[in-house]
């Protein structure tokens, strides 16, 4: 019986492990994905305006995240364009468009403002790309947060690649704790919660106030709170019990 009883549970466990390195996988892509864009958002705030002369741009129709699949429409899109731009006398030819990593149907209003300025740009307006001056090779036609984008990488990463992290806190703190089951493990929920609620703080930092719609914020607010409890019950395991318990 029990030789029946490990191979019965053999298949389960080989699923199990199957779901954790997928969402393993998709956990620290997304993750790298989110911190890169926040970075780029970031250290852009420093770079400088110069003119540039767009040379072409498209919208990629692709096949990626989608979220509001709508019949007979592409799923996603993402902004490609070409310019030229000269700083400190040396010629520079640029590609990027955003700090955006994914094709998404979510960024509608970040990507609209975009085009607007791509297409006055293509009938003969004037256009200012932002560049490193460290780095002159390093440009983007828009430096801001594609909101929208940022707070659905950060929920995603919640849920339902949030079962991953929690299962690797709890594997990290019995390893700290000997392999056994040990008070440590009292902050494994916590420590998930502050891990994963603190993703909304850079991204309210380095967000623009005028970008926050509704869904965002309470979506933010939702991360917030998350890393306040888990802040205030990790707070309370690591004091311990009161005088009066």
């Amino acid at each position: 019986m029990p030789t029946a009883g490990r191979k019965r549970s053999l298949p389960m466990t080989l699923l199990a492990w199957f779901f954790v390195a997928v969402f393993g996988a998709a956990m620290v892509s997304l993750g790298a994905m989110l911190a890169a864009s926040l970075l780029g958002v970031w250290q852009a705030r420093g770079w400088v305006e110069v003119p540039a002369t767009l040379q072409a741009w498209s919208i990629e129709r692709t096949e990626g995240v989608n979220l509001q699949q709508r019949a007979g429409r592409p799923r996603t899109w993402k902004l490609q364009a070409q310019y030229r731009y000269t700083f400190e006398g040396q010629v520079h030819e640029g590609r990027r468009v955003g700090f955006v990593p994914l094709a998404d149907n979510v960024s509608g209003d970040w990507r609209s403002a975009v085009i607007s300025r791509l297409r006055a740009a293509e009938g003969g307006e004037p256009l200012t790309v932002f560049v490193d001056p460290k780095a002159p090779e390093r440009s983007v036609v828009e430096r801001s947060l594609a909101l929208p984008q940022a707070v659905f990488i950060a929920v995603f990463l919640l849920f339902p690649c949030g079962f991953v992290s929690l299962l690797l806190i709890g594997t990290a703190l019995q390893a700290v704790g000997g392999g056994t089951s040990t008070p440590l493990m009292a902050l494994q929920l916590p420590l998930w919660a502050l891990l994963h609620g603190l993703v909304a703080l850079p991204i309210l930092w380095l967000a623009a106030p005028r970008s926050i719609g509704t869904g965002s914020a309470l979506l933010l607010g939702a991360l917030g709170l998350l890393a306040l409890t888990g802040l205030v019950t990790l707070l309370r395991a690591v004091r311990g019990p009161g005088p009066g318990s």
